[in-house]
């Protein structure tokens, strides 16, 4: 018990970190929680996997997610974003295929990877990635005679 107690406040100290810093609306620091919400609103999730340890993440939040094209997707109501630690979490980063912090993905409600990248990723990049993303599940969604 005090384990889980002393990992809850590791990762909200985490997850403040990030959330204070990046301007993205942080929808929890926990995946399956997040996620859960992203089916019941038909939403994409948008995972961030980082490591506090590592410049490289620092960089990406300074220069990718605080630019406001890429605040301005994932705040505008089509994700649901969570940051995570890549070594606590690594089943999940491993799944994905994501070798190393930085990294991300995109989850759609059922599950599928939408899409992903690890290391150096530019916001040119990430935009990309993420329109891609809600369009495969925009078609998706027609496919299966919903709106998305």
């Amino acid at each position: 018990m005090a384990f889980a107690r002393v990992r809850v406040a590791l990762v909200l100290a985490a997850g403040c970190a990030v959330g204070c810093s990046s301007g993205v609306h942080w929808r929890g620091l926990e995946f399956n929680s997040v996620h859960a919400n992203s089916r019941r609103e038909q939403k994409l999730t948008f995972v961030y996997m980082r490591s506090p340890y590592l410049v490289e993440c620092t960089r990406f939040e300074d220069a990718v997610l605080l630019d406001p094209a890429v605040r301005g997707v994932l705040n505008g109501g089509d994700f649901n974003p969570v940051a995570l630690d890549f070594s606590w979490d690594w089943r999940l980063a491993e799944r994905w295929g994501l070798e190393r912090p930085p990294a991300y993905a995109v989850v759609g409600p059922d599950d599928e990877l939408l899409a992903h990248g690890f290391g150096e990723i530019t916001v040119a990049q990430l935009l990309e990635a993420l329109n891609r993303a809600k369009q495969r599940f925009a078609e998706k969604a027609r496919a299966n005679g919903g709106s998305g």
